[in-house]
């Protein structure tokens, strides 16, 4: 499993909670479309991928 710093994935977001959020369900989507065994080649393919902005969240606030 790479080492990915975590200051440069809270620039993408400020929260840990949405980050872990955001990084869980894409590599959900991960292990489903490309039929990744090992949950963590997922992890890190969705880091690697927030990373190179290929792709985008967006967060809605509750009241």
């Amino acid at each position: 499993m790479k080492k990915h710093s975590i200051d440069l994935l809270l620039e993408k977001t400020d929260n840990k909670y949405v980050l872990n959020r955001v990084i869980a369900k894409r590599a959900r989507e991960i292990r489903s479309e490309e039929g990744v065994v090992l949950g963590y080649k997922a992890i890190d393919q969705a880091v690697q991928e927030l990373v190179d902005d290929r792709y985008s969240f967006s967060v809605e606030e509750e009241d």
